[in-house]
């Protein structure tokens, strides 16, 4: 509870909360303002449930059965926005609803979604992952750290949503610094998944009794679209010349028999008529790592095509075209630092196998392994 809110106790509850849905429910009908959906919630679920459990019937109860009918009967209980209902808004291809008014534990956090008609919020691909950040980010909710939907409570180690669907394991999903890569347990009872503001929303193991904001998942409404869309992620399949493999979309050829500086990596790629890999999709990003895992080539460091030696901080491509910055392409170091940070001694982008491959900047004359990708 912070600071403004209406608090139902002692003598309060018999004052401020009947008078609060009063306003509420006086206002709709005079059609004075019109209250959103989610703030109706809201109002129900801080102030009226307090009065439920504290044996309020009768008279006072009866103040929040005509505002649950108002919610009912209100034109905000049937907007669509981008085929989603209210109070959900469209982030990328899901319907979510960041709680934001509330800190709670991973199983009231639940509750609350099915209130919601939704469950906690599933990130199931990267894509998934990076709209949530870009939504969080551009809203400003950055100060909040937020439950997904993502367990291991039944078999340690096995992580998988309500629904039993797997949770996708290691980059770009999972926080990892240059020790080890979530989830690790450290408490021994971090079954529950959040994603944390001081990790940049990387995904991270911590124990279900901690009180975190929430995030909501309801089914678009508009099923088909959705689904064109989820077909629409899948990488198409392309045809490569000797040396190379598609990847992500991409061809792609992984020279793990050389080591060399970033400029003569670019050299290396010329000779395959290629040039250094641009990853310019986060998509791309998970399907090397998966990649370089089937493979058995993770032990490797990767040159890719970024750099920021022509103009300090501003990171481009070899054609010129702008590296995406943040998470979760760039990889986490400490708590609130996140890559790029080397300054001018490090300007040169690498996949290091000792950073589980997420982007990092390092000194471009370090010996290390090209990954070139062919200009087709």
């Amino acid at each position: 509870m912070r600071s403004g809110d209406v608090k139902c106790s002692s003598a309060k509850k018999v004052e401020e909360c009947p008078l609060l849905l009063t306003t509420l429910s006086c206002a709709h009908h005079n059609n004075m303002i019109t209250f959103p959906k989610m703030w109706i919630t809201v109002a129900l679920t801080l102030v009226c449930t307090p009065l439920f459990v504290n044996g309020f019937e009768g008279e006072q109860w009866s103040w929040v059965q005509q505002l649950r009918e108002l919610i009912e009967d209100s034109e905000a209980a049937n907007i669509v926005r981008q085929g989603c209902l209210e109070p959900y808004v469209a982030v990328g291809d899901q319907c979510l609803f960041f709680g934001t008014f509330a800190e709670i534990n991973y199983e009231d956090a639940r509750q609350m979604c099915h209130s919601l008609d939704g469950e906690l919020a599933a990130v199931l691909t990267a894509t998934h992952l990076k709209n949530i950040i870009d939504y969080i980010n551009d809203n400003g909710l950055t100060d909040r750290t937020f439950w997904i939907d993502g367990s291991d409570q039944d078999s340690e180690g096995d992580w998988r949503t309500s629904s039993g669907l797997s949770i996708p394991m290691g980059t770009p999903f999972w926080k990892a610094d240059g020790e080890y890569q979530e989830p690790n347990n450290v408490k021994n009872d971090e079954n529950c998944l959040e994603m944390n503001n001081e990790y940049y929303f990387f995904m991270n193991d911590i124990g279900c009794s901690d009180q975190l904001s929430l995030i909501c998942e309801q089914p678009p409404q508009d099923t088909a679209n959705h689904n064109m869309t989820a077909v629409a992620a899948v990488a198409e399949v392309q045809d490569c010349p000797s040396f190379f493999v598609s990847v992500g979309g991409l061809c792609l050829s992984f020279m793990t028999w050389v080591e060399e500086s970033w400029e003569e990596s670019r050299q290396a790629c010329h000779g395959f008529s290629g040039e250094l890999a641009a990853v310019t999709d986060i998509e791309q990003l998970r399907a090397i790592y998966l990649y370089l895992h089937q493979e058995g080539i993770a032990g490797h460091s990767f040159w890719l095509g970024g750099s920021d030696t022509a103009q300090e901080g501003v990171w481009l491509w070899t054609d010129g075209q702008r590296v995406p910055m943040g998470a979760p392409f760039w990889g986490y170091v400490k708590s609130y630092v996140l890559e790029p940070q080397g300054g001018r001694a490090e300007n040169c982008l690498l996949l290091s196998y000792d950073g589980f491959h997420y982007f990092r900047d390092y000194s471009c004359s370090l010996l290390r392994t090209p990954l070139c990708m062919y200009a087709q």
